[in-house]
């Protein structure tokens, strides 16, 4: 499974990505909103 994660250093590796991806979608919310139309 994708979420099972091993190891000492995993859960801190994906967490630190997903964080990252979480703020990129958050920094181009704005754009994303304004490129729908509403």
């Amino acid at each position: 499974p994708q979420r099972l994660l091993f190891g000492k250093i995993a859960y801190h590796v994906v967490n630190e990505v997903y964080t990252k991806r979480l703020n990129d979608i958050q920094n181009w919310k704005e754009v994303s909103i304004a490129a729908h139309g509403h």
